[in-house]
C-alpha cells in the first residue's frame, strides 16, 4: 500500500465522522469553481435542476470550500461520476467519490478542471496545432490536444484547444 506523507492528510475528528452518518458509498465530494459563496440551499437548488433528481437529495459544507452530496442511489452516483465535471449555476462542479480523509492529491484533483477554449484572430502562418499547444501550456495549462479548424460562416481559422487547468488561484480557492 502507498504510503501518503503526513503533510499531505487533512484529518476529521472522530466526532465529525460520527456526526454525519448519512456518509455512504451513494455520497461525493464536490468543488465548485466560483468566487462566489452559495448556501447549501442553493447548492441543492442548483444540483436538483442540472441533475433531475428523483428523490433525497443532501448537501453538506465541510472544510477547505469542499462540500459532500449525498445521493438517492450508488446508480446515480455512478452516473454522476461517468458525466463529470458538470455546469452548475454557470460555474465547473468537479465531483468524485466520497472518501473518510481527503489527502493532499483528493484536494488537488478537485482543483483541476478540463477547459476548452478557442483562439481567434491567429496570423494565418502561426495559426497551427503546434502554436495552439505552445499557447496552452505557457497561459491555461497542460494541454490534452489541439486542432485547427475553419469557420463554417467566414472560413476563418481558429485554434481549439481542450486543457487542464488548475483553478486554485483564478477562483481564490486558496482562501
Amino acid at each position: 500500500m502507498a504510503r501518503v506523507a503526513e503533510d499531505q492528510v487533512v484529518e476529521f475528528s472522530l466526532d465529525e465522522v460520527q456526526s454525519v452518518k448519512f456518509r455512504t458509498s451513494k455520497t461525493l465530494l464536490g468543488r465548485l469553481f466560483s468566487e462566489t459563496t452559495f448556501t447549501t440551499g442553493e447548492l441543492r437548488e442548483g444540483f436538483l435542476e442540472a441533475w433531475r433528481v428523483q428523490g433525497n437529495l443532501r448537501v453538506l459544507a465541510t472544510k477547505f470550500g469542499l462540500f459532500e452530496i449525498s445521493l438517492p442511489s450508488d446508480e446515480m452516483r455512478v452516473w454522476l461520476l461517468k458525466r463529470s465535471p458538470w455546469i452548475v449555476k454557470d460555474m465547473i462542479l468537479k465531483i468524485r467519490s466520497w472518501t473518510p480523509s481527503i489527502t493532499r492529491p483528493i484536494f488537488d484533483y478537485l482543483a483541476i478542471a478540463p477547459l476548452r477554449v478557442q483562439l481567434w484572430n491567429v496570423k494565418e502562418d502561426c495559426c497551427t496545432k503546434q502554436f495552439g499547444q505552445k499557447v496552452a501550456t505557457g497561459i491555461i495549462g497542460q494541454v490534452l490536444e489541439a486542432d485547427v479548424f475553419s469557420s463554417k460562416d467566414t472560413d476563418e481559422r481558429f485554434v481549439k484547444v481542450h486543457a487542464l487547468i488548475d483553478f486554485t488561484n483564478l477562483c481564490g480557492l486558496n482562501s
